[in-house]
């Protein structure tokens, strides 16, 4: 026998062929597998470019954690005049002497800071969605081939092994060889989606922490607009 070797950047296809006039059926098998290699082989580029994306996100998921912690951390300073009970307050600082100055442009800082961490975050995680969406895609067109080639030349070729070129032994073996490739880019897949899902889910959270601080805002904000702003110091505008 002689060897049929094929090189691809996924693996090189190795089997063994016989001295016989190729079937026209081991020839559109042999183009479907090929075919695979190509396929999945594009499929693990795709996966590896959302890894990079993904991983801009990353330090920005900490940056939005750190951003809200200081606004809520800032409101309390506000004590009452943000809406929390006497009680609350001397919970915060029970230790605080209470005559002290707020400036209202330190809490518009932060808030200013975040919504640039938004804007920076928006466009980002726009085209993750799009580029997840349309990776999503060519699995399921990549699983579908696969099937196709299972039942419309595999498994064919495997029935008429003894009237065909390829060694159909060398052809199941390298078809397990290419399957292992399969379970590593689905193992990258599967890491992508839970780190993906993770990230979501702490930006979730984060974003309904600060949505409940929207009311502590609205508070400051009608505290400032006041006639009477409680004699603290409003040299600075109000918050939008």
């Amino acid at each position: 026998m002689k060897d049929y070797i094929v090189e691809f950047p996924l693996r090189t296809i190795c089997l063994k062929r016989e001295d016989k006039v190729q079937t026209s059926l081991e020839a559109e098998g042999l183009y479907a597998y090929c075919s695979m290699h190509t396929r999945l082989w594009n499929l693990k580029l795709q996966w590896q470019k959302l890894q990079l994306q993904l991983a801009k996100l990353k330090p920005l998921a900490a940056a939005f954690d750190a951003k809200a912690a200081e606004m809520e951390t800032e409101t309390k300073r506000y004590g009452i005049y943000a809406g929390y009970s006497e009680e609350e307050t001397k919970l915060f600082f029970p230790e605080m002497d209470f005559q002290y100055t707020l400036k209202i442009t330190h809490l518009q800082s932060l808030i200013t800071g975040y919504g640039a961490l938004v804007d920076t975050y928006a466009p980002l995680n726009k085209a993750l969605n799009k580029a997840l969406k349309k990776v999503d895609e060519q699995y399921e067109e990549f699983a579908d081939y696969h099937t196709y080639f299972i039942e419309q030349c595999f498994t064919p070729m495997l029935k008429e092994y003894d009237v065909l070129q390829i060694d159909t032994a060398s052809l199941d073996k390298d078809f397990d060889e290419f399957r292992e490739k399969w379970t590593e880019v689905d193992a990258l897949r599967d890491e992508i989606i839970d780190e993906w899902n993770e990230i979501s889910e702490a930006l979730k959270v984060i974003g309904n922490k600060v949505t409940a601080l929207d009311v502590r805002f609205k508070h400051i904000s009608q505290m400032f607009n006041s006639t009477n702003p409680a004699k603290m110091n409003n040299d600075n505008a109000a918050l939008n």
